[in-house]
């Protein structure tokens, strides 16, 4: 078994997977792929007929995917990646180097350069299997779809176990570089009312339940800097 899960929620966008797909069989040596795919997604017997590694999961939406995949998979790998279905994995190995770094922290998260947002947040992560394992999911429920990368920041931040790699590009084919045309599923992410219900969740989430989270990754840190990562 490889020691990576990368995790794809995405939705009618078959086209969109298998360019990742490809991409990720030609850039990675010790990860494996999942899509999640919603059990209503108009094109789910697409995506069945085309990729053999799709998890239907009997709802919709990036968190509930997220959160529904990454728990299943926790106790199977020794690290949980996430990407869009509009990112593109253009450095060679780039699980290895993720994987590298993770091994090193112990608990933690790793990132690379999008191309679009760069250091500033990590709209592509991988992570420890030991955070989800610890909290129960892999972001923060509260949310519907924005701002996991924000709290994937502050998590890592919080523990100062939180490394950037600018060489390893996993480019983000995003309509905000304009390199992607904006359809139906990037209206209802970016909408007015998405961004005002997924960033009022993030300022509550930031008062009421990141100390606590941090708190328990923190004693986490702790309890395995002397053990082998992977335990």
């Amino acid at each position: 078994m490889s020691d990576l899960a990368l995790i794809v929620p995405t939705r009618n966008r078959v086209e969109n997977a298998l360019r990742l797909r490809a991409q990720f069989y030609a850039t990675t040596v010790r990860s494996d792929i999942f899509f999640v795919v919603g059990s209503e997604d108009p094109r789910l017997d697409e995506y069945l007929e085309a990729i053999p590694e799709v998890m239907v999961f009997p709802e919709r939406g990036l968190v509930k995917a997220l959160n529904w995949a990454a728990p299943k998979l926790a106790y199977e790998y020794d690290a949980l990646a996430f990407m869009g279905d509009d990112h593109f994995p253009r450095t060679r190995l780039w699980d290895a180097q993720y994987l590298e770094v993770l091994k090193h922290l112990v608990v933690g998260f790793v990132y690379g350069d999008d191309l679009l947002q760069g250091r500033n947040i990590p709209t592509q992560v991988a992570m420890t299997s030991n955070v989800v394992k610890t909290l129960g999911y892999f972001t923060p429920p509260c949310f519907t779809h924005l701002c996991c990368d924000l709290a994937w920041k502050d998590w890592g931040e919080g523990i100062d176990r939180l490394v950037y790699l600018p060489e390893v590009i996993i480019e983000h084919l995003h309509p905000a570089a304009g390199k992607a045309n904006t359809d139906m599923g990037y209206k209802i992410a970016n909408s007015e009312e998405m961004v005002q219900l997924d960033h009022g969740a993030y300022y509550d989430w930031r008062k009421s339940d990141l100390p606590r989270e941090v708190a328990a990754l923190k004693i986490l840190r702790e309890s395995l800097d002397s053990r082998p990562w992977y335990v």
